[in-house]
């Protein structure tokens, strides 16, 4: 019961007392038993050296005894640690073992559980296609066997699959179906996991301040419940939102925190992660020398663990920055090698950001015909993610960071000057939704009412406005005085003058 409710340090002390009790009794199964708990509850602290050690004399005692069922569970318990470790091919053989153990005792129950783990393993390796088969069976497992918990971790676990390919509909309806589940459960330190994988969804539309309280509220309970990985992991995440939200201290002191962590834990992933994140930071403050020794440092990390989606990302950055740099030939060397990794995993976040950056390149490069074909290609994979989100207030969060596209079309469109581009830059303007930030801009209701509005419609989170403009003295929002809201502003009349 303690360790369902989080309390996890008791439930150490319990599982310890007990298996002292059954071994003095010399009862081997019901002490192995007991284990499984202890190095769950353990691994959960961090304390990942006393885990391993529980686990692995279990290991030896259950199977002298012969039982399966027991060593799959440890079995299953030691891959889970390999995993927050991100060292993915331990934890997959780990996992392969415990699936072995369990088919011979036939437990529909704990198949699930053991099926779900592998998926998740080679989710983060961007193994998505042999994931989803996995899960799958786990799915069917669990409904099968009534698992209410596993659903939930499942529900988790797909709609994270769902995040890094870019199918934002499906990970927001699986990451709220999972955090219900869990509320239902009355498991607090798993739903602030599931919360915690939401704000992940936030973010990615750009909701950053959505995000930004759930990460702050959860990383307050994972410090509270002794859970050290997830706190550090809350606090990295929370310090990209910070950088969205232009909150520059608070973006500086998150990561230090997260990393002290990761460090402390002996997690040279999530130290990457941070230093990564810092590299971001050192992005909008126009540091270049500092970001890119940065991801020189984080990118064979990230490379050696089989952490794809970091990798992808690191490569991107590194693009981004030769091309900031001036060092053109490199920046597209970089960026169509990461854009062909990221279309081989499937993730299509990535290869927009490629495709954004290599038209950038060409246009520096005064290649405007194979400038504006990387646009064209970004602009298509921008509305092939956009067009599944649930409400027209997601589709213009998730537009927010990706204007630059639409923006250049429309530039190259003025700077042809026939009446047939003039007319094909309109298109643009409008297809960037740039006549719905008009509206709101030029609206006579104050921003309050359009957030109250918008707080009216069930399931549609809010505070993403405040990232898309700053706020006034008065804490409206200052639509007027973002900049790409005027440049918007700026090539829309620029096709209305021509046109005229």
């Amino acid at each position: 019961m303690a360790l369902d409710t989080g309390q996890l340090a008791r439930a150490v002390e319990l599982f310890s007392e007990a298996e002292e009790q059954f071994a003095a009794a010399g009862l081997r199964a019901k002490r192995a038993s007991v284990q499984v708990g202890k190095l769950t509850a353990l691994a959960m602290q961090g304390r990942f050296d006393e885990a391993v050690e529980v686990g692995q004399a279990a290991l030896i005692s259950t199977r002298a005894d012969g039982d399966l069922a027991t060593l799959a569970k440890i079995a299953q318990n030691l891959g889970n640690i390999e995993f927050i470790r991100h060292r993915y091919l331990n934890a997959e053989e780990y996992y392969r073992l415990a699936r072995t153990y369990i088919e011979q005792v036939g437990d529909r129950r704990q198949l699930a559980q053991i099926e779900n783990c592998p998926a998740t393993t080679l989710t983060s390796q961007y193994r998505f296609v042999e994931a989803e088969a996995l899960y799958a069976d786990a799915w069917r497992h669990a409904q099968k066997t009534h698992s209410e918990m596993t659903l939930a971790e499942i529900e988790c676990n797909l709609g994270c699959l769902a995040l890094y390919q870019g199918r934002f509909a499906q990970a927001l309806d699986y990451l709220e179906r999972s955090r219900r589940r869990y509320v239902q459960l009355e498991m607090p330190h798993e739903l602030a996991i599931a919360e915690q994988e939401l704000a992940d969804a936030y973010l990615e539309l750009n909701l950053a301040q959505e995000a930004a309280d759930i990460y702050a509220r959860v990383a307050a309970i994972f410090a509270e419940l002794g859970m050290p990985v997830e706190e550090a992991r809350a606090c990295a995440y929370h310090a990209r939102a910070a950088i969205l939200l232009g909150r520059t201290q608070q973006a500086h002191e998150l990561p230090k925190r997260a990393r002290t962590l990761y460090e402390t834990l002996q997690i040279p992933v999530g130290v990457a992660i941070t230093l990564l994140t810092e590299a971001q930071l050192h992005i909008r403050e126009d540091n270049l020398e500092a970001a890119e020794i940065l991801l020189k440092r984080v990118e064979p990390v990230f490379a050696e663990a089989r952490a794809e989606g970091w990798r992808l990302v690191t490569g991107w950055l590194r693009g981004l920055l030769a091309r900031r740099r001036n060092r053109l030939g490199e920046a597209h060397r970089i960026l169509t090698a990461t854009q062909t990794d990221a279309e081989q995993n499937l993730a299509h976040q990535t290869v927009q950001r490629c495709l954004t950056e290599l038209g950038l390149v060409a246009l520096a490069e005064e290649k405007a015909a194979q400038a504006e074909s990387y646009f064209r290609q970004a602009i298509a994979r921008i509305e092939l993610m956009r067009a599944p989100l649930p409400a027209e207030e997601f589709r213009i969060g998730f537009l927010g960071d990706k204007l630059t596209p639409y923006v250049e079309m429309v530039g190259l469109c003025l700077a042809d000057g026939s009446p047939e581009r003039l007319k094909e830059a309109l298109t643009y303007v409008e297809r960037s939704r740039a006549q719905t930030l008009l509206d709101l801009l030029h609206s006579a209701l104050p921003l309050r009412c359009v957030r109250r509005n918008v707080r009216s419609s069930p399931g549609i989170p809010i505070h993403f406005l405040g990232h898309l403009s700053p706020r006034s003295a008065d804490g409206d929002i200052a639509w007027e005085s973002h900049p790409a809201i005027r440049r918007i502003l700026d090539v829309s009349n620029g096709c209305c003058i021509a046109l005229l």
